[in-house]
């Protein structure tokens, strides 16, 4: 059974970047390849971020450039 979005969806925000998108956030999660996500300043997103959890839905990420900066890296189906 497929269910409709119905718009406006009240609690969800859409900003212009990613750097608005992470001021204060719990958790990241990256759905997606695209270059911009890619090539993220780490060091940045961990002070933007309340939290450290960074979760790499599409494998796309350097996971060492990610856990240098002190955030946690989960990439789907690594350990």
């Amino acid at each position: 059974m497929k269910t409709a979005v119905r718009l406006p969806l009240t609690r969800v925000t859409q900003v212009q970047s990613v750097h608005e998108a992470i001021q204060g956030a719990d958790g990241l999660v990256i759905a997606t390849d695209w270059d911009e996500f890619r090539t993220l300043d780490w060091g940045q997103v961990k002070a933007a971020m309340n939290g450290t959890l960074v979760f790499d839905g599409r494998n796309c990420l350097d996971r060492h450039a990610v856990e240098q900066s002190g955030l946690r890296y989960m990439g789907v189906g690594r350990p």
